[in-house]
C-alpha cells in the first residue's frame, strides 16, 4: 500500500475510513494537518528539519550537534532542535542574552566542573560559597547567592529539591512550556544577569547585590522592549499599509475575496465571493475540509479555491485578496518552496498562467468579512463538496448593508 491509497482523488482529501481501519486515533490526528495539493506533482526528497523543507548547514548543526549530545548524555531539551531554535530565536532579549541561553542549554557554560573536564588546572569548587562543585546548575541556581537572587526576583522562585534534581536545560525546558513570553524574556534575563554577577566575582573580586542585579536585567530587558517596538513600527510602516475597507477593483477587474476557518475536531471551512467593479456580488463558493490545517495553510487553500472559482465562471483578469499577510507576500514575491504551505502556494502561482492577469492584494480582516462569512457558513451546510453560486442571505445582506 501507498500514500496515494490512502487518499480520496475525487475530493482531494484523506480516506478517513481507511485511516481509521489502519492507524491509531493519535497518528489519524497528525494525519489530518497533512494538507493535499491540488495540482499532482513529482515526489521529491525534503528536509523534514526546516521550514521550508530544503537542506540548510544550520540545519545539518543542529541535528549532528543534537545526536553528539544526546552520545554524551547532554540533556533532552537539545535533542529537538526544531522547538528550542523556534523559542530560542524569539525571545524578545538582546542577541547576547540568545547566545548565553543556548550555551546553557548545551551544558556549554565554562563553570569551573567543565573547565576541569578539559584538562585546565583549576579547582573545581565554586568560589563562592565554597561547599561543593561549580557546575552550572550550582553557579546559576543552587548556590546560596543564586536561589538569593530567584527568591528576590519579580518571578519569586524558590529552588525545591524536585528542581534542583534537574539540569538547567530541563529547568528552561519547564519554562519554555508555559504559554506567558513576558515570564519568559524575564527568567532569561534573569539567568543571564545571574551569569554576568558570577564572572564579576569570580573574575574581578567585585560582589553586586542582588537588588542591583535585578535592577540591571529589569531596565536592561525595558529597554530592549522598547528598542524593539519602536524599530517594528517603523519598519512595518514602510513596508505596506493595508485598507479596513473593501476596495472595488479597477474596470475590467473583478475581485476575490478568500478566507478560512478552523473548527477543531471538525475541519477547515474555506469561503471565497468573487465581485466586480460596482461591488455587486457574481458568484461564491465555500468548502468544508476534513483535514485539520493549520491557520496559513488554510488560508492558501481558500486562495486556491478562490482561482478556481474565477477560472471555472471564465473571469481572465483577477485580484486574488485575502488578510493574510504570509499568503500575500508569498504570491506577490512568487516565493516557492517544499514545506506543506510552499505546495499549495506552487499550486496558486501554476493557475495563475490560466488567466491573462492576477495581482495579489491584502487587506484588513474588517474588509474581508464577506469571505469570513463565507467560510463559516461551510460548517452550516458540512458539505465536503464545493458549494458554489451561492450567495447565503446573511452575506447578502451584510453586502448591502456594507457596500464596501
Amino acid at each position: 500500500m501507498f500514500v496515494a491509497d490512502l487518499i480520496n482523488w475525487e475530493t482531494r482529501s484523506w480516506n478517513f475510513t481507511l485511516l481509521h481501519e489502519l492507524f491509531n486515533t493519535e497518528d489519524i490526528k497528525v494525519i489530518k494537518t497533512i494538507p493535499i495539493r491540488h495540482l499532482v506533482c513529482q515526489d521529491r526528497m525534503v528536509r523534514h528539519y526546516t521550514k521550508n523543507g530544503s537542506y540548510t548547514v544550520k540545519s545539518g548543526y543542529q541535528i549532528a550537534k543534537a545526536i553528539a549530545d544526546m552520545e554524551e548524555g547532554v540533556p533532552s531539551t537539545s535533542g529537538n532542535p526544531n522547538k528550542i531554535w523556534n523559542w530560542l530565536w524569539h525571545l524578545r532579549v538582546p542577541p547576547k542574552v540568545q547566545t548565553f541561553v543556548w550555551r546553557c542549554i548545551h551544558g556549554a557554560l565554562p563553570t569551573f566542573s567543565n573547565l576541569m573536564r578539559k584538562r585546565t588546572n583549576l579547582e573545581p569548587g565554586c568560589r563562592r560559597c565554597g561547599t561543593t562543585i561549580e557546575t552550572p546548575e550550582h553557579a546559576l541556581r543552587d548556590c546560596q547567592w543564586a536561589s538569593f537572587l530567584w527568591a528576590a526576583s519579580p518571578l519569586r522562585i524558590v529552588p525545591d529539591e524536585n528542581l534542583k534534581r534537574g539540569t538547567i536545560a530541563d529547568w528552561i525546558n519547564s519554562i519554555m512550556d508555559t504559554k506567558d513570553q513576558d515570564l519568559h524574556d524575564m527568567f532569561v534575563m534573569i539567568l543571564w544577569i545571574a551569569w554576568h554577577a558570577r564572572n564579576k566575582f569570580v573574575y574581578q573580586n567585585h560582589q553586586i547585590d542582588h537588588k542591583t542585579c535585578l535592577d540591571i536585567a529589569m531596565h536592561r530587558l525595558s529597554e530592549f522592549h522598547s528598542t524593539v517596538k519602536d524599530g517594528a513600527k517603523i519598519s512595518l510602516d514602510r513596508v505596506a499599509v493595508f485598507s479596513e475597507k473593501w476596495i472595488p477593483p479597477m474596470e475590467g477587474f473583478v475581485k476575490i475575496n478568500c478566507d478560512t476557518s478552523i473548527r477543531e475536531n471538525i475541519g477547515t471551512g474555506t469561503g471565497a465571493i468573487i465581485r466586480d467593479n460596482s461591488g455587486k456580488a457574481l458568484t461564491a463558493a465555500h468548502r468544508l475540509r476534513s483535514e485539520e490545517l493549520e491557520v496559513d495553510v488554510a488560508e492558501a487553500f481558500a486562495c486556491l479555491d478562490g482561482l478556481l472559482l474565477a477560472k471555472d465562471a471564465g473571469y481572465s483578469k483577477v485580484i486574488l485578496e485575502t488578510d493574510n499577510t504570509t499568503i500575500y507576500f508569498k504570491l506577490k514575491k512568487m516565493d516557492r518552496d517544499f514545506s506543506y504551505l510552499g505546495g499549495i502556494i506552487s499550486d496558486i502561482l501554476d493557475l495563475f498562467c490560466s488567466f491573462e492577469m492576477v495581482i495579489p492584494s491584502c487587506v484588513k480582516r474588517s474588509g474581508n468579512f464577506a469571505a469570513h462569512h463565507l467560510a463559516r457558513n461551510a460548517f452550516v451546510l458540512f458539505s465536503f463538496e464545493s458549494v458554489v453560486g451561492e450567495i447565503p442571505n446573511h452575506v447578502e445582506r451584510l453586502l448591502r448593508e456594507k457596500i464596501s
